[in-house]
């Protein structure tokens, strides 16, 4: 749980919007674009804080960033009309 709170802290929360359409973004192609780029950056971010560590948790830690991309992408796709 604390390896998920973690991840979270740093990805975009702003595909999670209630609204009927992007918040931030003009499309949906352009949203789901921020989740690709913020991925990559925390992929980025983990191989950095986890190099010395032992590759089980660097897995673990990268299984839980391609969770998150995809219920960020999920938010995206149903929250964005346009």
């Amino acid at each position: 749980m604390r390896t998920l709170i973690f991840l979270i802290s740093f990805m975009s929360m702003q595909a999670f919007a209630l609204a009927p359409e992007c918040p931030i973004y003009a499309n949906k192609y352009d949203c789901i674009r921020s989740v690709d780029y913020n991925f990559e950056q925390l992929l980025d971010l983990i191989k950095e804080q986890y190099e010395k560590e032992n590759q089980v948790k660097k897995n673990e830690m990268i299984e839980a960033a391609k969770d998150i991309k995809h219920y960020e992408k999920l938010a995206c796709l149903k929250t964005c009309l346009n």
